[in-house]
């Protein structure tokens, strides 16, 4: 923050090995680390565990956006052929802008939420505006259920359905789809070309995406009703994928939790 001063301590090589530490006997060193490798295994699985359900649902987007697979109506029938279409001609788009940082009425108790680019995945921001500073800039108010896109900085390319209502910045763009498109369905698809787009438009990574960048991109798309069935096909692997991450987290946070009350 602007004005904050950080004073670094330095810990001299003699001044730690001066400092005392209680070590248990050899047989209690064993059975902790034994203890702690057990965890340590439990959590490598998990994580081989999350990787196979990512890389299964990729390997389920290859298929399904190939048309390698098709879903059918539910009376049986086959849906139509897929059309292509221009995003920019199925979405309404807009990005926004950031408030002067200097202005302190745009951000103290601000209480709207400021979404940037690497929070789009987020349920809560870490910045807040106030009206003056929404209303005074080119910051612009999306919805939650809004497509957010990020079209620079470190997180380029990353897409997500808005968990917030709040401000975007100009870093991020807001895709509306209209009335026969799937929001999830547009949200996999710029997933899954997600590193062609880069490659494409981010020449050895210089560069930015743009409103224009993206309103140009083409894609095939299906009919509404094979929309949702794919829409609710990745959705349910989603679900998979979030269940298992959150039981690594709880793992990690065990570990964690057992390594301070044994060490302090």
């Amino acid at each position: 923050m602007e004005g904050t001063v950080i004073k670094l301590m330095t810990l001299k090589p003699r001044d730690f090995l001066r400092m005392k530490s209680y070590i248990p006997c050899l047989e209690e060193q064993q059975k902790i680390a034994e203890f702690l490798s057990t965890i340590d295994t439990v959590i490598a699985k998990q994580k081989e565990t999350v990787s196979a359900w990512e890389k299964r649902k990729k390997g389920v987007m290859q298929k399904l956006f190939s048309q390698e697979v098709r879903f059918k109506a539910d009376d049986g029938s086959k849906f139509p052929d897929w059309e292509e279409k221009k995003l920019g001609d199925i979405c309404k788009t807009f990005s926004g802008g950031t408030p002067k940082s200097g202005k302190t009425r745009y951000y103290e108790n601000g209480t709207i939420s400021f979404i940037r680019s690497g929070e789009i995945h987020d349920d809560k921001t870490e910045l807040r505006i106030t009206k003056d500073g929404l209303n005074e800039s080119s910051a612009k108010m999306v919805d939650i259920g809004d497509i957010l896109y990020a079209l620079y900085g470190a997180t380029s390319g990353e897409v997500d359905i808005s968990k917030i209502k709040g401000a975007i910045n100009q870093a991020i763009l807001c895709i509306r789809p209209l009335n026969d498109f799937h929001r999830k369905f547009i949200v996999e698809i710029l997933r899954h070309n997600k590193e062609t787009i880069l490659r494409t438009y981010l020449q050895g990574g210089q560069g930015n995406l743009s409103s224009q960048i993206i309103q140009s991109l083409v894609f095939d798309f299906p009919c509404l009703a094979e929309q949702q069935k794919i829409a609710d096909c990745l959705s349910s692997l989603d679900e998979v994928i979030e269940k298992q991450k959150a039981t690594l987290v709880a793992w990690e946070e065990l570990k964690k939790g057992l390594l301070q009350q044994m060490f302090v």
